[in-house]
């Protein structure tokens, strides 16, 4: 088993991040700490398996968040999935689909001309 090289100075506690980070700001403050403390973006990466230091400066200055899945488990981040489409309109909900029957919508452009027409003359 390869062991992992990690700075001389770095209390043993402190030697690999959590496991798992609640999302991208949390990662992003364990880096900061990591930073605070006179680490190297190398020495940081050094505590993930496969993660180039690249990748950490990017997440950090951009706020970028990885989409394969497997970048983000070595980074001890929660897996994404992808959220399913409203059959009705295509669009993804949190909740339940609020479609507007077609006769509110004739009704709204029927207000809107009235509108237009009491404006004008």
């Amino acid at each position: 088993m390869k062991t992992r090289r990690v700075h001389p100075g770095i209390p043993e506690n402190l030697k690999r991040p959590p496991s798992q980070f609640s999302g991208i700001p949390s990662l992003i403050a364990f880096m900061r700490d990591c930073r605070e403390r006179g680490q190297s973006w190398r020495e940081i990466a050094s505590r993930f398996e496969q993660i180039a230091p690249a990748t950490l400066l990017r997440i950090y200055r951009d706020r970028y968040e990885p989409k394969r899945n497997k970048t983000r488990a070595r980074l001890g981040l929660p897996a994404l999935a992808t959220a399913p489409l409203c059959p009705k309109c295509g669009v993804v909900h949190s909740r339940t689909c609020r479609i507007l029957p077609e006769w509110v919508n004739q009704a709204a452009d029927w207000l809107a001309m009235r509108q237009r027409e009491i404006q004008h003359g």
